[in-house]
């Protein structure tokens, strides 16, 4: 049986430009004990690499993410850095299928 890992985090996000554009993304941690107050800090760019950094607090240690860790486990958890991160529109096929009267 696998053990359940649980992350409380705060998360927050700018768009520079309203609708598509640069955005920054910030993310603290709050509990469990082991990432109390770490921090990731993400500058999503439109057409160049991301800015993506990572402060431990028990080593008062900020670390640059590389852009190319994208698919890189975020924290120990299921979540990769470009889920944290976001992700550009266009990088996705959308379809609209159907429109209804429901909520």
């Amino acid at each position: 049986m696998a053990r359940e890992r649980i992350r409380q985090m705060t998360m927050l996000r700018r768009n520079e430009i309203p609708g598509y554009g640069p955005q920054k993304y910030y993310v603290f941690f709050s509990r469990p004990p082991d990432v109390k107050e770490m921090e990731f800090m993400a500058w999503k760019n439109s057409n160049r690499a991301d800015h993506r950094w990572l402060y431990l607090p028990a080593l008062d240690l900020v670390k640059r993410i590389a852009a190319s860790d994208e698919r890189t486990s975020f924290v120990g958890s299921n979540f990769f850095y470009e889920d944290l991160s976001g992700r550009n529109i266009d990088e996705d096929k959308h379809e609209f299928i159907e429109e209804t009267d429901e909520y």
